[in-house]
């Protein structure tokens, strides 16, 4: 794995323009115009965990009074999330942590975290990257807590970390609408630089089958 600071690196397989793939439009291929967006659509969230935090919160401050370590434990969770995130991600590539294809970046002056692998990969499986932070942080969690037998506090302090992370989730909602509906079904993906490529054709730049 390699790590980057700042936007996507360009592809070092291949140049998929020149190839006949097709760029992918709309957000994906402005940086400044797709974090703003996924800026906007985390607000309902991070308002909803905000609104379930004050809806209890002589019970939270109770709660912190008798325990007053969990505030770190909280704090400490919500600084692990976009870590945590970023890794589901590497992992649900599945081409192994060591590969030097898989880069791992921030671009701070965006505000935005990523993970890439730099080759050609099949849409279904870019789909299934994209929606396991989601799965694993945010809805096996909200399953768990509606079925365990928790305390009040203990719900809302889940529910306000699921809420914080379902809204870090955004950019990879929008990447997944974008493939899911723009991209027909048995299609190759390809970022270079900032740009998403795909192509339905068989290229140089696709492995073997």
């Amino acid at each position: 794995m390699r790590f980057v600071c700042g936007p996507i690196p360009a592809s070092q397989v291949g140049a998929p323009r020149e190839e006949g793939w097709q760029p992918l439009g709309g957000a994906d291929r402005d940086a400044g115009r797709f974090a703003g967006l996924a800026a906007l659509l985390s607000i309902p969230f991070i308002a909803m965990a905000v609104w379930l935090l004050l809806s209890a919160r002589s019970e939270i401050r109770a709660l912190l009074r008798a325990e007053p370590q969990l505030l770190m434990v909280v704090l400490g969770l919500m600084v692990l999330l976009i870590p945590l995130h970023e890794f589901i991600h590497a992992l649900a590539y599945f081409k192994g942590l060591r590969s030097p294809r898989l880069i791992m970046g921030a671009w701070i002056e965006k505000g935005m975290f990523y993970v890439v692998y730099d080759a050609p990969m099949a849409r279904h499986r870019v789909l299934w990257m994209s929606v396991m932070p989601c799965l694993l942080l945010s809805v096996l969690p909200g399953i768990a807590v509606l079925c365990l037998p928790l305390r009040h506090e203990w719900m809302i302090l889940s529910g306000f970390l699921i809420l914080i992370h379902t809204a870090l989730c955004t950019g990879d909602f929008l990447v997944w609408w974008q493939l899911g509906f723009k991209v027909p079904r048995g299609a190759w993906i390809l970022n270079d630089g900032w740009t998403t490529y795909w192509t339905t054709k068989r290229s140089p730049l696709c492995p073997s089958i």
